[in-house]
């Protein structure tokens, strides 16, 4: 199906495409994050423990 000389189903499947890598990028940044959060919490017992 086309509207206005696009390819609807093509174009469906280059947005999917994007939400999906933008769904894992999210993810990853999710993990990081709580890795940054342990270490920061890990640095602060150390140095309350000082």
């Amino acid at each position: 199906m086309t509207a206005s000389g696009v390819d609807v189903a093509a174009m469906n499947m280059v947005l999917l495409k994007k939400v999906e890598e933008l769904t894992l990028h999210a993810i990853a940044q999710e993990k990081r994050l709580d890795q940054q959060q342990k270490q920061i919490e890990q640095l602060r017992e150390e140095r309350s423990n000082r």
